[in-house]
C-alpha cells in the first residue's frame, strides 16, 4: 500500500481524540451536543491502487474505490462509538483539478459522479460540497504565486463552471453531477445569472 495510507484514516483518529477529550470530564461539558451538531471533513481521494514513486494528492488521482468509502465509514464508526450515530455528516472540499486538460476533465467528471453515488449509499451523509464553483485563472497572475503552497495551475481548475470572463459555462463535472442528482435546472442559464450577479459580461 502507499506510504500515505496512515494519513487516510487521520480524520477518524482525530475525531476519536476529540471525542475522548470531551468525554474525559475535564472540560465544562462531557455532552458532545454542547460542542457540535454535525460532523464535517474533507474526503480527499485515496484508492487501493499501489502508487510507485512520488505521489501528488491532487494530480496523481486514481479512480475512487472502496478505500474512499472506507475513509467515510471509519469516521462514522467513531461517531457511533460515542453515541453520535444520529448526527448528520457533511463532506466538504471534494473535487478534482484537471489543470485545463480536456482528457482529465472528462475523467474527473466521471470520478465526481462515482463519489456522489458512493456517498449516497453511506449512512447519515447529508450532503457533499464540491470545491469550487468557478475556475479562476487570475490566480496565475498574482505576484508570488510560484512560491505559494496553495495556488497555481492546479488550484485554478477545480471549478464546476468556467470563470466569469469565460461566461460561467458549466464544465463537464457540473453536468455529470447534475446527471447523478437528477436536476433539471438549466446550468447554462444559471451560469449567466452568476455572471450577472458579479456584474460581468
Amino acid at each position: 500500500m502507499p506510504d500515505f495510507l496512515p494519513v487516510m484514516f487521520g480524520a477518524a483518529w482525530t475525531l476519536d481524540k476529540m471525542y475522548s477529550r470531551i468525554k474525559s470530564g475535564t472540560f465544562w461539558s462531557d455532552n458532545t451536543d454542547d460542542y457540535f451538531d454535525i460532523v464535517s471533513w474533507h474526503p480527499y481521494v485515496f484508492t487501493n491502487k499501489i502508487v510507485d514513486g512520488d505521489y501528488d494528492l491532487f494530480l496523481d488521482v486514481e479512480e475512487p474505490d472502496s478505500l474512499w468509502k472506507a475513509y467515510g465509514d471509519s469516521v462514522y464508526k467513531v461517531m457511533r462509538k460515542y453515541g453520535d450515530g444520529h448526527k448528520e455528516i457533511i463532506m466538504t472540499e471534494t473535487g478534482f483539478t484537471d489543470c485545463g486538460n480536456p482528457q482529465w476533465e472528462e475523467r474527473y467528471a466521471y470520478y465526481n459522479k462515482k463519489i456522489l453515488e458512493m456517498a449516497a449509499g453511506m449512512e447519515n451523509v447529508r450532503t457533499l460540497h464540491n470545491f469550487r464553483l468557478l475556475c479562476e485563472k487570475a490566480m496565475l497572475e498574482r505576484e508570488g504565486i510560484e512560491s505559494n503552497q496553495i495556488g497555481g495551475l492546479t488550484e485554478v481548475y477545480f471549478g464546476l463552471f468556467t470563470e466569469p470572463s469565460d461566461g460561467c459555462v458549466p464544465r463537464k463535472r457540473a453536468l455529470a453531477i447534475q446527471e447523478v442528482t437528477g436536476s433539471t435546472a438549466d446550468l447554462y442559464e444559471l451560469g449567466k445569472k452568476v455572471c450577472e450577479m458579479l456584474r460581468l459580461p
